[in-house]
């Protein structure tokens, strides 16, 4: 909600939990949102977030896969997802992420990429990708109560290169 309120263009990869509530906070404040899928457009995974893929369409968001219509889900697809949303963004939020989860992709792309990253701050072992991040890959520590912190070195980040892949790509 944070970021969809400052017309931040939320990506994420539709997964359940921090993608979900990450494209139903944009949606509620009628920001945009991209989702990137690691599936075929007609076999939308998960299923329990089809309906976020209309809504998203409706408020002018975007869905976006690489694969063909019928293909397989495959499990390696969605790594490809990860870099592929990590391709596309200015900065990599990683609000909970195990050292073997998913978002370490995105966050070990964007690292390799000069990307800004930033994670969520707690030493619970759920959260152990987080401090990898913090410890071995410059990410920045936040506190949840410091979103506007993260929002200032993501403007002044964007002001240093003087470009944005949001503005590349809409």
């Amino acid at each position: 909600k944070f970021f969809g309120e400052k017309g931040i263009n939320i990506v994420s990869g539709l997964a359940k939990g921090c993608d979900t509530f990450a494209h139903k906070g944009s949606i509620n404040t009628l920001g945009k949102t991209t989702a990137v899928l690691g599936c075929a457009l007609n076999n939308i995974y998960p299923k329990e977030n089809e309906y976020l893929v209309n809504d998203i369409l409706k408020n002018g968001g975007l869905i976006i896969s690489e694969y063909l219509i019928g293909s397989k889900t495959l499990r390696s697809n969605f790594v490809v997802r990860d870099k592929l949303q990590s391709m596309i963004s200015d900065c990599i939020l990683v609000i909970q992420s195990k050292i073997d989860g998913g978002s370490m992709h995105a966050a070990k792309h964007a690292f390799k990429n000069r990307t800004l990253i930033a994670a969520i701050e707690n030493e619970d072992n759920l959260f152990s990708g987080n401090i990898e991040l913090i410890k071995n890959y410059n990410a920045i520590p936040i506190k949840t109560s410091e979103m506007d912190i993260l929002y200032k070195s993501f403007v002044d980040n964007l002001n240093k290169t003087n470009s944005s892949k949001q503005v590349e790509l809409f």
